[in-house]
């Protein structure tokens, strides 16, 4: 899991531990996370989302703790198949997620459209999407943008 997930993560239960003390179970389950402990992070999920949901006190931050907690879920579930991207798929996929064309892409990265087509073929298939929204989902989960 990279760092700066870690920091936002360790920051954002600073937050909600300051304002309410009823968040036990999240505070007992995020070191689990931390340490890459993914089979208990997915065995409690549904469970900090119950806490976070009852407990309105919280506001804002338990929004942003269940992003980064859905993120970090993701990062795990999916890092195998973005590994295998090759380096140049990954900046095919990059642009893809800013929403570029064919053509823009085979401008930015000095590569011919169909190049452009086949990467795009091998990026879904490898990463098994089909959306727009997959897709800037592996870009912002992997920090790609």
């Amino acid at each position: 899991m990279g760092e700066q997930i870690k920091v936002e993560i360790t920051g954002s239960i600073s937050s909600l531990k300051q304002q309410n003390n009823t968040i036990e179970p999240i505070l007992e389950t995020v070191p689990k996370l931390l340490n890459d402990e993914t089979n208990v992070v997915y065995e409690h999920t549904l469970l900090l989302q119950r806490v976070i949901d009852s407990n309105e006190a919280l506001g804002l931050h338990s929004r942003k703790f269940v992003r980064l907690l859905e993120e970090v879920l993701f990062y795990d579930a999916h890092r195998e198949k973005f590994l295998t991207l090759s380096h140049r798929e990954k900046d095919v996929l990059l642009q893809m997620a800013l929403g570029k064309s064919n053509k823009e892409i085979a401008s930015v990265l000095f590569i011919t459209v169909n190049t452009v087509e086949t990467h795009r073929k091998n990026i879904k298939r490898k990463l098994e999407v089909t959306t727009f929204y997959e897709i800037n989902k592996y870009a912002r989960a992997f920090n790609l943008i």
